[in-house]
């Protein structure tokens, strides 16, 4: 099964979502559950990503985009920016929304399959998150979640 994009692009944007998410998870500080989860899936026509976290605080997201307090804009921000211009080239569809009553920050993508590329195995890849991972169905590649 292949995933929609190259494994360099896939690193990229796997690797910006999902520091993004540990990043914000470490921020929580009082008894609120910090949690991360990652599902990915492919079909015939699409492959599908879907990340979540939880956040000490609210996100206001504008447009598809993350709005940053002006004096944090110049220094954070760019592994969303990155991840967008490459799901971009590959005419993917994706979304940026926060749910605020579940402190909730969702991203979720559709890639079409409209290239054929090698496709590794992902287990390496996302080894390093040292998470529960589990084989949900033959369409869904992994399901990570973790509580950090």
């Amino acid at each position: 099964t292949c995933f929609g994009l190259k494994d360099e692009h896939l690193v990229v944007v796997l690797s910006n979502l999902v520091d993004n998410a540990i990043e914000a998870c470490e921020k929580i500080t009082d008894d609120k559950s910090k949690k991360i989860t990652l599902v990915m899936k492919v079909e015939e026509e699409s492959s599908f990503l879907y990340i979540e976290n939880t956040t000490a605080f609210p996100v206001k997201v504008l447009d598809n985009q993350v709005v940053l307090p002006s004096k944090r804009s110049e220094e954070h921000g760019y592994g969303l920016k990155n991840v967008a211009a490459i799901l971009n080239r590959y005419k993917a569809v994706f979304a940026i929304a926060y749910k605020e009553d579940s402190s909730l920050f969702c991203f979720s993508a559709q890639i079409p399959e409209t290239l054929s590329y090698a496709y590794t195995d992902l287990t390496a890849q996302i080894a390093n998150l040292t998470a529960k991972s589990t084989y949900s169905s033959k369409n869904v590649l992994y399901t990570v979640q973790r509580e950090v």
